[in-house]
Parts: C-alpha cells; structure tokens; sequence
C-alpha cells in the first residue's frame, strides 16, 4: 500500500466522522479523458494552466470510434501498440506532474452503452471465459504499472457496473483484487457502486482489500444534466424547489453513510452537467456538487475533458439545427469552467517547472472558409478546439494568404472557398510554404460548381490530389432511415500512421479524391458506394462504383498535406482521426 494511502485508510478509520473531511480531505482534482482524443499539448493545458493534478484514463470509452485495448482481449492480452500508446500518456501526464486513473470503460461482452444501435451486451455476467479474461487483462496492466510508484493513482476495475445485482459485481470484483495483488501489492483500486450511482452504496460492501478506494458518479438530476440528451428538454434551471444543494445531499447520504461505517476512501470518479444547460444552472450545479465533495473529503473528476461538445466545459451557447443542438466552442472560457478552475487551484501539487516549449502557429483561413465563422456553424469550430491542445491557432479572417502571411506558421487550415478562391499566386505562396516544410489540412464537401472544383483542384494538383464533387452514396447508410449519403467508413490504409490507428470515420454527403503520385489514399468508402451523378440517391446503371478515396496524405518537398473530401466535424469519430491527422502533419508522437 502506498504511503499516501495507508495514512489515509488509518485515519478514516480511526475516525467513524459525522463530517467526513474532517479525516479524509480531497488531494486530488481533475478530469476524465479518452486517450484518442487528447494529444501531449492538451496534458500540459490541463496540468499547466487548469491546475489539475488527477486524469482518468478511459480506455476503450468509445464504442464505435477505436478499438483501443480490444485488439485480443478475449484472452486477456492487449496489443504492443496499445500498450505503448498508453505508455506515453502515462508518461506525459507524469512529467506534468498528473497522477493517473486507469479505467477500463467496456471490455468485451460488456458495452454499457451502444449509442447506434440501443442494444446492451451483458454477456460477461454470465460468461465464465469472459471473466477470466478480464481478469487476465488487469493482471497484465497491474504487472506492467506495479513499479511505475505515485503516479498510478488506481485502477479503476470497470466503469458503471451494471450487474443484474451487487453480489455479482462484488464477486468478480474480488477475484480480479486477488490476480492484482498478485503481481502489484503497493497501488490502489477503484471499486464502484452497481451502476455507478450513490444510491448502490446502500448494498455496497468492501471487498476485504484495505488499499481500495469506492467511487461513485454523480450526475443525478439525469433531467438537468443532460438536457438535449435522451429526449430530456432544454432550459431547466438549478437551483429550484427540487433541485438544490439539499436535493445533492439526499443524493449522496449513501455513500457517506458507507464511508462512515468503514472507514474507506471514496472518489467521485464522474461529475458533470451537460453544455445546453443555462450557463447560470450549469455553474450554480457544479458549485454546490465539488463543494460537497470537498466537505466529505472526496478525490474527484469531472466528465470530461475535450472528448465531447457535449460535456465540454469550453462549450457553451448553443445552435439548434435540423439534427439537433450544437454547442459553441468558446475560446474565452465559460461561468462553469471559472467554477471549476476556482476548485483546481485548490491543489497544491507544484506546477512543472520545465520550460514548456512554444507552440506551432496554426493559421486558420477563414477570409476563404467562411464556414468557420463562429456565428454561422457552431460545428465547424470544433476543430479548432481540437487543435487547441496542439497549437496557437490564429484566425486569418482576411486579405490574401502570401510568403509573408505565412511566416512563422507550421499548420495551415484552408477548405472549400465558400467565397473567393485562392489566387494563382495564393496557390503558389502555398506550394512554396509545404515545399519548404509546411503542412497544410484542406477540407471539401459535395460542391459541383465546375468553376469551384477547377480552381480548387487548380492548388491541390500541385500535391497529387484532385476532387470530385460528386455526391458519394451507400447502400449502408449511418443509421436505419438516414440518407445514402450519410454513412461510415472503415476502410483505412494501414501502412499510413494515421490509417493504422483510426478505426471509424463519418461522412456526411461528401465527395471523393483521385490520386498520383505523391498522394496516398489513407481512407476509403466501401466497394458499394458509388457516385450520385444524377442525384437520385440511388445506385443507378452507368454510376461508377466504389471504393474512393476520401481522406488522401501527400509528402511533397519537405511538408505534408492532408485533404478530406467531406467537411464534417460533429462526429467524435472524426476528431479521433482529426487528431492523428494534425499529430502527423505536425510529426509529433507515435503518429510521425
């Protein structure tokens, strides 16, 4: 058991405390992440300027985008590369001084959540094979991490246990304590309640591991925390003669109640309230919930940092369109993420006191792509905001892009010119600029103007790259009842590193790219797709068929260049490979 823990176990219990705090005080604040989602700049924002000191790592969060940890895991073995991607995050958020959760988020025959297809796969409650591969996989990641010392904060065994009783997760709780405590005696693990809620620790009982810590998510009222989510409306208000700060007391009376008879640690592993809600609400809500969790003396992490709009403490004001709601990215901060940074700046882990390097110039032309003005696409700012982590994005919001607007720039932005199209001598200042070592991310979607498509292949010719406006159709479109032109790709070039690692992107009514040399394809549809030439939406005699090229890489002189044929950026599948898109043009990390 480490130092931190046998020190605190003791004293909570020596104590059976009416106020909890009074011998378990919060240390460790901070957030949840999705590895594929965050790049090294994005660790540092979070240790440098946030002031967190904690991160859960969830692995395997998504259930569709990546198939990060499920490469064998039905005999408990994880992939090499898995395993050095995980490797490294650890070894950032250690270097800026974060300590770690390690949660297994699904595993396969339990996918808590299908948000596709509204299914549950519950299999591993029954399925003795299945156990014993969870159990082989936590053997293997406590003997990786069992000298790895302060860093790992737990290892949190399964996120929401939604077991058909809590007998049955306890059971398969302990058995997987056991094989940890078998190669790794010295960190902690995390044990939550059945389904993850307070009111299970009313059935909750320690395992019998004196180094476990119990955790618990909070997110009830469902109604006001996820507002815009699972049919729940916009606009409701905290605090109201239900909703309150008593209301989150009731709430969490359980869970002290348990800490008091055992005298155990407790984290709240979860804590969050969704971007739609009033910012009023929304700051008020997080306010009262850290402030309880600091008076019982509860570790905590908020949901989640830079993996969904949704949950984004820099989203804020929304924009209802014909599909749903979309939250802004706001640059400058909003009221709930001041709450919470007020609580971060409770910590006292020193900052790292390593000179941080300056960040790549990413310039944005938006005085061509007039679809990245904030006030007319909320969606399309989301990949500034995944950029965020990894550069100093600058707006280019006019004049002509030349030798001299490019100085000093690493990554340029450009896309389908709703407006003007580049110049002959703008498609010369940018060839230079990749020539000479620059790296330049085009984005297109299904426009056919031949005067558009001319031009814009006028500058993406120079890297082997050309577009075809044409609408691309599947016979297997994204969800029952969507378009033909709405769908998923899962077909990716393996032998580039941004193909090798993504897994999922969504196209939504997009084109498709023809190649020479230098370009390589790095994405492509379906050998059933095929181009909508009369715009019937159906496969019809005469269409040229399927695969195409969607997303295209070309290493031209000294730079890189990436162009996607489809200008979506809703779709958490696409930051993914967004990510590993920016991280190779930039040549950064494992993606180089």
């Amino acid at each position: 058991m480490s130092s931190r823990y046998q020190l605190l176990a003791f004293a909570c219990i020596l104590s059976f405390c009416l106020a909890p705090s009074a011998a378990c005080a919060t240390t460790y604040r901070g957030v949840n992440i999705t590895p594929e989602l965050v790049g090294d700049g994005d660790i540092a924002v979070l240790a440098r300027d946030w002031n967190a000191n904690l991160v859960r790592i969830c692995l395997a969060g998504q259930t569709r985008c990546s198939a990060f940890m499920f490469s064998d895991v039905t005999s408990g073995r994880c992939s090499a590369h898995d395993l050095e991607e995980l490797d490294h995050l650890i070894d950032t958020c250690e270097e800026q001084g974060l300590r770690v959760i390690v949660d297994l988020h699904q595993f396969a025959g339990y996918f808590y959540l299908d948000q596709y297809e509204e299914v549950q796969n519950m299999r591993l409650w029954s399925n003795l094979s299945l156990q014993e591969a969870l159990i082989a996989f936590w053997r293997t990641i406590a003997a990786r991490y069992a000298e790895r010392g302060d860093v790992i904060y737990g290892y949190n065994l399964l996120n929401e246990p939604h077991a058909p009783a809590t007998e049955t997760w306890l059971g398969l709780a302990k058995r997987i304590t056991t094989a940890i405590r078998e190669v790794d005696r010295s960190h902690a693990i995390i044990v939550e309640s059945r389904d993850g809620v307070p009111e299970s620790f009313s059935e909750l009982r320690p395992t019998g591991d004196p180094n476990t810590i119990y955790s618990f998510h909070l997110w009830q009222p469902i109604e006001f925390t996820h507002q815009g989510i699972w049919g729940n409306p916009i606009g409701a208000d905290y605090p109201n003669g239900t909703w309150n700060k008593q209301y989150l007391v009731d709430v969490l009376r359980p869970v002290v109640e348990f800490q008091r008879r055992y005298g155990v640690p407790v984290l709240a592993g979860e804590v969050g309230v969704y971007a739609v809600v009033p910012p009023a609400s929304r700051a008020a809500y997080l306010r009262d919930a850290l402030g309880l969790f600091e008076d019982y003396g509860y570790d905590y992490a908020l949901w989640a940092y830079r993996e969904t709009t949704d949950s984004s403490l820099e989203h804020g004001r929304y924009l209802m369109t014909g599909v749903g709601y979309a939250p802004y990215y706001e640059k400058e901060g909003t009221p709930a993420l001041e709450v919470f940074r007020e609580y971060l700046e409770r910590n006292d882990t020193p900052r790292p006191s390593t000179a941080v390097n300056p960040k790549p110039r990413c310039l944005f032309d938006t005085a061509h792509w007039s679809a990245m003005a904030a006030d007319t696409n909320a969606w399309s700012m989301n990949l500034a905001w995944r950029l965020a982590g990894s550069c100093d994005v600058v707006d280019f919001t006019s004049g002509k892009i030349t030798p001299d607007a490019l100085t000093g720039t690493a990554l340029l932005v450009s896309g389908n010119p709703y407006g003007e199209l580049h110049s002959a001598d703008e498609r010369e200042a940018i060839r230079r600029f990749v020539e000479g070592g620059g790296a330049f991310l085009f984005y297109m979607n299904n426009v056919k103007a031949p005067s558009l498509v001319g031009g814009v292949n006028a500058l993406l010719s120079n890297f082997g790259i050309h577009f075809d406006g044409t609408l691309i159709a599947s016979p297997e479109p994204a969800w029952p009842g969507a378009e033909s032109t709405v769908y998923w790709t899962q077909t990716f070039n393996r032998d580039h590193p941004v193909g090798r690692e993504s897994s999922s992107y969504f196209v939504s009514s997009g084109g498709s790219l023809t190649l020479t040399p230098p370009a390589v394809s790095v994405a492509e549809t379906g050998a059933g797709t095929w181009r909508d030439s009369n715009g019937n939406l159906k496969a019809d005699v005469g269409e040229v068929k399927g695969p195409f090229c969607i997303i295209a890489a070309s290493e031209y002189g000294q730079g890189r260049v990436v162009v996607i044929a489809d200008d979506d950026f809703k779709e958490r599948c696409n930051w993914q490979v967004q990510a590993l898109i920016v991280r190779w043009l930039l040549g950064e990390g494992n993606a180089d």
